[in-house]
């Protein structure tokens, strides 16, 4: 029986930058597995077709903190990106029955600053009796929530850190 999905998003309002900009960032799978805080390696198991805007493969491993940061484990999982117009859909097939399915979207922001919202909306299941979802589903959630907080934050530096060597 697999469980429920419960949404997490995670935004990131980028004044004075436009959503053409940060949707080419978006379209890089290589630039959102390295910011992600958990990754230790990742390796493209199958590219893109040049002539289209079809996915890409990668096997990434990532290492996952265990008993409040005193251990830690290593987990590799496949993730499929795909484009799309606004932004990036990524689909995680891992051990355990664990699969997540999380959209990046890029929006502009009305306004006099103007500038974009990146928003990343994340959905977590995973097969197995009720009390192994549960327990399961409520730990990756808490890691996706605190590890792509910190992948967002390093995405807007990264934007920051562009913009200084324009």
């Amino acid at each position: 029986m697999a469980s429920s999905p419960k949404q997490i998003t995670t935004s990131c309002p980028f004044p004075f930058n436009s959503p053409s900009s940060l949707l080419c960032l978006l379209h890089l799978p290589e630039l959102l597995i390295q910011l992600n805080p958990l990754v230790t390696s990742f390796q493209l198991v199958s590219p893109a077709s040049p002539a289209s805007s079809s996915c890409s493969n990668y096997s990434i491993t990532d290492r996952v903190p265990l008993l409040f940061g005193y251990l830690s484990t290593s987990t590799t999982y496949t993730a499929r990106f795909t484009p799309t117009p606004d932004g990036q859909i990524v689909n995680i097939k891992a051990g355990l029955g664990i699969s997540t399915r999380s959209v990046w979207k890029v929006e502009e922001l009305e306004g006099e600053s103007g500038g974009s919202l990146v928003t990343e909306t994340s959905e977590v299941s995973v097969a197995g009796g009720w009390l192994w979802s549960w327990l399961l589903k409520g730990f990756v959630e808490g890691q996706i929530k605190e590890s792509h907080g910190v992948l967002m934050r390093r995405l807007k530096e990264k934007v920051e850190e562009i913009k200084k060597e324009e």
